[in-house]
């Protein structure tokens, strides 16, 4: 079982970079059990691809972007749950491959107002080197936190086959 508190009095919704990296650097001397500086580390990682993503997209320093929906405790929470996982699991120790990501369609709305789907951010992350496709629904199947996730832990990115239909069944 797990749960996210977020602490009323502390909203990390429009975070300095900067001051979030460090509330992150602070996590390895709270004592979490199981908590690696090889997952903080990681963690950062997945930050820093998307603060510098938000950078880009809103032509902004890392010093002066802002974390929104990615400071609040459950996109902190998605990140960490997911990387001590993908130790837990032994995936650390694996070659993972990532297929092309459904990134949907449509728009959404965000603390920067109601966006493209997929954002902005997502685009700039996925440029990277992963393969996407749009749909196959009008809603955000990808978001920036999952995009970085994604990019960090996968070692090679694939296409799908080539589509195909059946033509008989014996």
């Amino acid at each position: 079982d797990v749960s996210v508190i977020d602490d009323e009095h502390e909203h990390n919704h429009h975070i300095n970079f900067n001051d979030f990296i460090a509330k992150i650097d602070s996590l390895k001397s709270e004592g979490i059990p199981n908590l690696t500086d090889e997952m903080v580390e990681l963690a950062k990682s997945v930050f820093m691809r998307i603060a510098i993503s938000e950078a880009n997209v809103h032509g902004k320093s890392l010093e002066d972007i802002h974390f929104h929906e990615v400071g609040a405790a459950d996109a902190v929470a998605d990140v960490f749950g997911t990387i001590y996982c993908y130790f837990d699991l032994g995936m650390c120790d694996e070659r993972v491959v990532g297929l092309p990501i459904a990134v949907g369609g449509g728009t959404v709305e965000t603390a920067h107002g109601i966006i493209p789907v997929p954002a902005p951010a997502t685009l700039d992350i996925l440029k990277d080197g992963a393969k996407y496709f749009g749909g196959p629904v009008n809603t955000e199947l990808a978001t920036p936190t999952g995009v970085a996730l994604y990019m960090e832990l996968c070692d090679e990115f694939l296409e799908f086959s080539p589509m195909m239909s059946p033509e008989a069944i014996a």
